[in-house]
């Protein structure tokens, strides 16, 4: 037989062993923590309609020497953040008037940083065309939906 006393020492110390796993383990996070949960949004460009898509990349290499310091990066998920403003505007849009056209779009903050942005891009891509046409993609785990396809817009070369 155990003792009672032995026992109620064995009962505390295994709470506190418990606990104390418990608090390891919240140190260190599952990896599906950083599945994706949401759709994410790719941007895709063609200057004629006899071209195929081309992905416009948002990209920038990651350098260790920027660990805590890194506009680059910054600019690249600002220039992404736009992206995502815009496709969650085009959703409301379309939720709350199905059948917008163009001017609904113009009126659009994020659609005139979008075309803005676009336009910078697209001119470090040395284009020789007059004008361009773009798509946002959303992506997710299982899926792939076309959110926008633009009208042929002017590419502005100056």
């Amino acid at each position: 037989m155990t003792d009672p006393v032995l026992g109620d020492i064995l009962i505390s110390m295994r709470f506190q062993l418990t606990t104390f796993l418990s608090l390891i383990r919240s140190l260190f996070p599952r990896w599906d923590f950083f599945d994706q949960v949401a759709f994410s949004f790719n941007v895709f460009f063609k200057t004629s309609p006899d071209t195929s898509w081309k992905r416009l990349s948002f990209d920038q290499p990651h350098k260790n020497l920027r660990i805590l310091f890194n506009p680059i990066i910054n600019h690249a998920l600002a220039e992404a953040s736009i992206v995502e403003h815009f496709a969650r505007d085009i959703q409301e849009l379309e939720k709350d008037k199905p059948d917008f056209n163009t001017l609904d779009l113009d009126n659009l903050t994020s659609y005139q940083l979008l075309c803005s942005l676009l336009q910078v891009k697209l001119k470090r891509e040395n284009l020789q065309d007059d004008g361009f046409q773009f798509k946002i993609v959303a992506h997710g785990t299982n899926s792939t939906i076309d959110i926008y396809t633009s009208q042929i817009l002017p590419l502005v070369n100056k």
